[in-house]
């Protein structure tokens, strides 16, 4: 008899094959052999939820009448392109020679979901004599982990709370989108889509918008003072002690002010006045290594460093785990490794000193412990253990990846490097009874410093408190106040993650510190995709910014009090406490499908009730279909058959589009494409000939120029043809 074990990747399986002494060999077959066991792999999930008109072919016309959809059962279909994989593990499931299921997917809410939906629509209900256990492991699947966690492996019930929970957060997407996208889109009069967690992503770049836009700029003033000391000038910033805000204190707002104090400080001078030291404070400080990398780590430093989108890195991160092998897997949001990984840990460090030997002048030997709870530490790991090298990288250190990887190799080490220390001296000075402030750094060991750009002394006046010094000029500094900045790709990711940082209420600040917030870290890079593909934001290099249609939806919502719920991270993060609190057993299954139902047919009689009030909050836009109110319609101009259905192409306000999309026909040729905007020629053209000419104009995603024909593709998109 045997126990068939099932992982969430191939290269998992491949990690429990060679720990437990299977030729893999180059097997096509799906699953790996030995003795004992039989390993199989889901390739994530194999299944999708039905689509609405999978459970009722009357909900394939988008009707606000047929809204809500609430099915009484969820129900999956298998994925098209995976059911090979899928057909491999029913037939696997059938032996008869199987005694045990062991389930070794991700250990965590999602891994434990894609276990249990391949199971609940697998063969094997009528099988009774079999057992079903969890192996559960954070830790990297060194040989010694695999055996001792398969040794520790427990029933299966232990988890069902993790499958409602991931459960529930499907079901609660699902009935979400599909109910308000098709709401907001009868509405008004375009395609929406309506997520959970993407609207409120939405929302972010919005109110950024916003703030932006109605920023008044004000006019201030800094006074920088000129000193000297045993024939040494320095300088120091004017600034009033009575201003609570730090970063203020040295602002002076009114010019009648700035002229009184730049009056006194001349007159000062030219009485012969000498300007006293009244704080000589120095401090020793210390900074340690910051933690291991997460994936939305990553993606932050790689796009301030290298200008790389989250999508990009995460592809590149992908691939060095797959193809390279010398990547841990990257989908992670821990920032720390399991204590069982502490024999591996010392032979990478002593495997990579070699090839990389230079970056190891500041490695201390105390820090490679189990002592050091800032990188060893099981209570702070969730699914997967941070990012680490794996081994060295064999690529060009110059090339995409090798950027990456030299990333996580350079904070691997950091972490086990000496600590930053330095000197900090803070020096107030008083002339007459105008205070000066000048602060300076000494540094004393650079440490991990030296891995992460270093850094340099600031210089340190040589004075010390009672000294007496002379005070040379002053000049006046007239400087802007600066709105927030444009999002980037790294500052949207912290938002995304630190909830805290968007709320005031101090209670609500203590709920999202930790774990919570928008997105996980697999599913962050796709939101933001998502978003520049529905056209509610676009990228400018690395700007990120909303459009008109991302701000028509945003204010659209906030206008109905039920609905707005969507566009608030904090109701957003709300909702993924409760999910939290589900998987640990601490809330009941059904609280979130209970609260989320219930929003859901509040928020759709909210939009039926609109429909027949003022449906644009924002002037600026022009839906491209009306409700049926007697409102004017959008003047539609016809250019041509669809090639998909063969009804009518038509204008709208940002695409030319098939005028039953609201049927479901996806055909749409949008009016801006890389950069080039579409003429009504052009798409006649197109439409007739299934191909356009030769177009210049277009610009690549980093600004190169380039020339293509258009086509259209068999799926009704638009794609790029480079045939002469």
């Amino acid at each position: 008899m045997k126990k068939l074990i099932l992982t969430e990747k191939p290269s998992v399986a491949r990690d429990f094959a060679k720990g437990l002494n299977i030729n893999v060999g180059r097997t096509t077959q799906g699953y790996f052999e030995g003795s004992n066991h039989i390993i199989t792999w889901a390739l994530g999930h194999l299944f999708a939820p039905f689509k609405p008109e999978e459970y009722d072919s009357a909900l394939k016309k988008w009707s606000i009448e047929n809204l809500p959809i609430l099915p009484d059962s969820f129900r999956y279909s298998p994925i098209t392109k995976t059911k090979t994989q899928l057909r491999t593990i029913f037939k696997l499931l059938k032996r008869d020679d199987l005694e045990e299921i062991i389930i070794a997917t991700d250990a965590g809410r999602e891994g434990e979901l894609i276990a249990r939906i391949i199971l609940e629509n697998a063969p094997v209900k009528n099988k009774k004599n079999l057992n079903f256990s969890r192996f559960w492991s954070s830790q990297a699947l060194s040989d010694d982990v695999i055996k001792k966690g398969l040794e520790e492996r427990k029933n299966l019930k232990n988890f069902d709370r993790l499958y409602h929970a991931g459960k529930a957060r499907q079901i609660a997407d699902w009935l979400v989108g599909m109910n308000l996208s098709r709401a907001a889109t009868l509405k008004w009069g375009d395609l929406f889509s309506i997520g959970r967690v993407q609207t409120a992503v939405l929302w972010l770049l919005v109110k950024r918008n916003m703030e932006r836009k109605s920023f008044k700029e004000e006019k201030y003033w800094k006074i920088q003072g000129h000193f000297e000391a045993d024939n040494v000038s320095f300088t120091a910033f004017w600034f009033n002690p009575k201003v609570k805000d730090v970063l203020k204190r040295q602002h002076i707002s009114k010019e009648p002010q700035l002229k009184a104090v730049l009056d006194d400080l001349k007159k000062l001078k030219k009485e012969g006045e000498a300007a006293v030291i009244t704080v000589d404070k120095e401090t020793q400080k210390r900074e340690t290594p910051p933690p291991l990398f997460s994936l939305t780590d990553l993606q932050q430093k790689a796009n301030r460093v290298h200008g790389f989108t989250a999508k990009k890195t995460l592809s590149l991160a992908q691939e060095l785990y797959e193809k390279d092998k010398c990547l841990s897997y990257p989908r992670s949001d821990s920032q720390v490794l399991g204590e069982k990984n502490f024999p591996l840990v010392k032979n990478l460090l002593e495997s990579l000193k070699g090839p990389y030997s230079n970056y190891f002048d500041k490695l201390e030997s105390t820090k490679v412990s189990l002592r050091n709870k800032r990188v060893f530490n099981d209570s702070l790991l969730t699914d997967h253990h941070a990012l680490i090298p794996l081994k060295n990288f064999r690529g060009s250190p110059q090339s995409d990846k090798g950027k990456i990887y030299d990333l996580v190799l350079r904070r691997f080490i950091m972490s086990f490097s000496k600590d930053f220390l330095f000197k900090e001296k803070k020096v107030e000075l008083t002339f007459g009874n105008h205070p000066f402030l000048t602060q300076g750094k000494s540094i004393k060991e650079i440490g991990w410093k030296f891995l992460d750009g270093g850094e340099k002394d600031k210089w340190l006046p040589p004075v010390k408190e009672k000294d007496h010094v002379s005070f040379k000029k002053c000049d006046a500094q007239e400087k802007k106040t600066l709105p927030p900045p444009d999002y980037n790709e790294a500052s949207l990711l912290r938002d995304m993650v630190n909830q805290a940082r968007l709320v005031d209420e101090r209670d609500h600040k203590n709920i999202f510190r930790g774990q919570i917030g928008l997105g996980t870290q697999s599913t962050r890079a796709q939101m933001i995709e998502t978003l520049l593909g529905r056209n509610y934001i676009k990228r400018e290099g690395k700007i990120l910014k909303a459009l008109t249609k991302g701000v028509f939806l945003i204010q659209g919502l906030q206008k109905m009090p039920v609905s707005s719920i969507l566009t608030s991270p904090s109701e957003t993060a709300r909702w993924e406490i409760l999910l939290e609190k589900m998987a640990s057993g601490e809330e009941d299954p059904g609280k979130l499908m209970s609260l989320v139902q219930d929003f859901t047919e509040k928020a759709i009689t909210e939009f039926k009730l609109s429909m027949n009030q003022e449906s644009h909050p924002n002037k600026k836009w022009t839906p491209t279909k009306e409700r049926k109110s007697g409102a004017k319609k959008f003047n539609r101009t016809v250019l041509g058959k669809c090639p998909l259905c063969q009804n009518k192409i038509v204008e709208y306000p940002k695409s030319f589009s098939c005028d039953q999309w609201s049927k479901g026909c996806p055909a749409v040729i949008w009016k801006e494409i890389a950069g080039l905007t579409l003429n009504k020629s052009h798409v006649k053209v197109l439409l007739t000939n299934g191909k356009t000419e030769r177009l210049k104009g277009f610009k690549s995603k980093k600004g190169k120029p380039f020339e293509a024909s258009l086509v259209f593709s068999k799926e009704g998109k638009v794609q790029f043809s480079f045939e002469s």
